[in-house]
C-alpha cells in the first residue's frame, strides 16, 4: 500500500530539500488530488466527509449539522475507489532543466547504487 496523506510541516513544500518523509508520500494539495480521483463519485456528502477528515469545515448543510449533532465524531480515515487507481513513483538523480541541459540532483535513497549493482554483470 502507498500512503498519501497531508503534512503536519506544511513549510517543507517551499525547502529546497524536500526528502522528509519516512516512506509516505506527502500532499501539498490532498483535497484536490481526492476531487480529481473520484471525479463524477464525488457526493456533497462524500466531500464533506473529506473536508471535516482534514480539519476543513463541511460545505453542505447536511455536513454542517452533522458536525453540530457529532461533535466528537471520527472523521473518515481512508477512501475507497470503484476502480484501481494506478500510481507510478518516478525517482529522477538525472534530469532535464526547461533547457534541456541534464542536472544531478542527489541521490536521497540511495537507488542509483542499486540500480548499477543490478546492471552489473
Amino acid at each position: 500500500a502507498v500512503y498519501l496523506h497531508d503534512t503536519n510541516s506544511p513549510g517543507a513544500f517551499s525547502r529546497a530539500n524536500r526528502a522528509v518523509s519516512h516512506g509516505c508520500i506527502r500532499l501539498q494539495r490532498p483535497l484536490d488530488l481526492a476531487l480529481f480521483l473520484l471525479g463524477d463519485d464525488a457526493s456533497e456528502w462524500t466531500i464533506d466527509r473529506i473536508r471535516m477528515a482534514i480539519d476543513l469545515p463541511p460545505l453542505t448543510e447536511r455536513g454542517r449539522q452533522f458536525l453540530e449533532e457529532n461533535p466528537d465524531f471520527e472523521p473518515l480515515h481512508s477512501l475507497s475507489f470503484r476502480r484501481p487507481v494506478p500510481l507510478w513513483i518516478d525517482y529522477y538523480t538525472l534530469y532535464p532543466d526547461a533547457d534541456g541541459t541534464l542536472r544531478e540532483h542527489p541521490d536521497t535513497y540511495g537507488y542509483d547504487q542499486v540500480i548499477a549493482n543490478a546492471l552489473t554483470w
